[in-house]
């Protein structure tokens, strides 16, 4: 059985999932969605090291549009 998601590796991964998708465990940025994107939730997979994982959305903010 392969070890665990760390609170660190967690950390190191939303900090940078911003500018650069890489896997949270192995860093390499061959990774895949498994599974269609459903408005909350999707699940991915690298491609090298073959661990999977699920990104959680959530709303950040919220600015008008000047028409």
């Amino acid at each position: 059985m392969s070890q665990k998601l760390t609170d660190k590796q967690r950390s190191e991964y939303l900090e940078t999932a911003q500018h650069t998708q890489r896997c949270p465990f192995c860093k390499s940025e061959d990774i895949d969605s498994t599974e269609p994107f459903d408005g909350v939730s999707q699940s991915c997979g690298c491609n090298t090291c073959k661990r999977q994982w699920r990104d959680h959305y959530t709303l950040t903010g919220v600015e008008e549009i000047d028409s």
